[in-house]
């Protein structure tokens, strides 16, 4: 197993790029604005439209994945289970896996979710 990004949803990138980039001194690996039907398929809902930005320390693979949602917009919190992918927050682990059928599995026996 190998860790990809953690996903953190924000109200304000530009905001918190001063944070992790000119504070943290995490370096900007990618920033772009992401939509289409893949992206409508992994989070099923239609017409998504997110701003995003990769970022890592100098010697990290791990990624961190500042998400910005334009379409539909950011929400505050909920105490929905899972929360919605566009709740502010953190809201996913991105994990590569060699098996993922027996990973979700026991994601879903403790009552997580995999997408």
């Amino acid at each position: 197993m190998n860790m990809r990004h953690t996903g953190l949803v924000v109200r304000d990138i530009d905001r918190c790029l001063e944070f992790y980039r000119d504070i943290l001194r995490l370096q900007v690996r990618s920033r772009q604005e992401e939509s289409g039907s893949f992206l409508d398929a992994i989070l099923d809902d239609e017409g998504i439209v997110v701003e995003t930005v990769k970022m890592s320390a100098d010697s990290g693979e791990t990624l961190l994945e500042l998400l910005h949602f334009k379409s539909p917009t950011g929400i505050e919190g909920s105490h929905n289970l899972p929360p919605p992918y566009n709740c502010f927050g953190f809201t996913h682990l991105a994990l590569t896996v060699y098996d993922v059928e027996s990973v979700c599995a026991a994601v879903a026996g403790a009552g997580g979710q995999c997408i």
